[in-house]
């Protein structure tokens, strides 16, 4: 099946080669104008946060996460996609936290910034800041219920210390910008391949279908939205799932560094039905059923706190 999809794609090069051509160089527009310029100064900031993170011989764990991949978490929230992957494999590359907490931290650190949320949907789409504001807003408060369904209590670890020979800020600086560069490069990669692919589907899909490209590339799909009430509810939901590019990029960041994070596409699909179920009831003004489902998340998470199956103290 996989070969055929290869061969069909290929096929589809060669009918079509105006519309792959201009696809990519949009792809690259893209790179040059807002990937680049958006995440390569949050990349290298979070290679140089985790060089000087103190290493740790032991780690609790709140709400799943260890307190060591904490910062992977919030500078996912606050960088936006990939930002966090990245984090959290640099932790794991340079021995500051263990393997199996960075998994389990990976299945809820990709995430979104502020500020796609106000310049593209805010302000291109929408043309209020605002809106912008209010959606991140929804996008935290789905994240961190699925931090709480992610909770299984408090848990300790002794980390496995990596030897780290002292390194000047030139030193550490040169490696922080290297690092950030080729993760850089793989992200401008993904993007490139898949705006070829939109373009094509461009071609072949219905003109009423192209919204629905924000599962494939949340920017794309986005801006092909008009400013309404249901755009709202699907923004929402493509800024929790999102985008297949998205997920892309972060697949080979952590499969570089050899990790497989258990969960990580049920989180990411229960990140973009609750982004979705949220906006839904704020545009109805009714708060009953997130309201139940807020109590029925934290019930959920206090039962595995305290009944759940306690992780024994290990070495990792």
């Amino acid at each position: 099946m996989l070969l055929m999809i290869l061969f069909l794609s290929i096929f589809c090069l060669i009918l079509l080669p105006a519309q792959a051509v201009a696809g990519a160089t949009e792809g690259l527009r893209l790179c040059g104008t807002a990937v680049i310029p958006a995440l390569l100064p949050f990349l290298f900031l979070t290679r140089l946060i985790v060089s000087y993170l103190p290493q740790a011989k032991s780690s609790k764990s709140y709400l799943g996460i260890s307190s060591q991949c904490w910062p992977a978490v919030l500078l996912g929230f606050i960088g936006g996609y990939p930002t966090g992957v990245s984090a959290a494999v640099s932790l794991y590359e340079t021995g500051k936290a263990s393997k199996q907490d960075v998994q389990n931290t990976l299945r809820v650190c990709n995430n979104s910034g502020p500020g796609f949320f106000v310049s593209i949907i805010g302000l291109k789409l929408f043309q209020k800041p605002l809106v912008g504001f209010i959606l991140y807003g929804i996008h935290l408060l789905s994240g961190i219920l699925i931090l709480l369904m992610n909770s299984t209590g408090s848990a300790s670890y002794s980390i496995r210390r990596v030897p780290d020979e002292e390194k000047s800020f030139h030193q550490t600086f040169q490696e922080a910008l290297v690092a950030s560069c080729s993760t850089m490069l793989q992200i401008c990669g993904t993007v490139i391949l898949f705006s070829t692919l939109l373009s094509i589907l461009r071609i072949i899909l219905p003109a009423q279908l192209l919204p629905l490209s924000g599962f494939l590339e949340i920017t794309t799909g986005i801006l092909s939205l008009n400013a309404s009430p249901t755009s709202f509810v699907l923004c929402s939901i493509f800024m929790g799932w999102g985008g297949l590019c998205v997920h892309a990029q972060a697949l080979s960041l952590w499969h570089r560094a050899g990790i497989a994070p258990k969960g990580y596409w049920r989180g990411k699909l229960l990140h973009g039905t609750l982004s979705g179920i949220l906006a839904y009831c704020l545009l109805l003004k009714n708060w009953i059923y997130p309201g139940l489902l807020l109590i029925i998340i934290l019930a959920f998470s206090l039962f595995r706190k305290k009944w759940g199956r306690k992780k024994q103290i290990h070495a990792l």
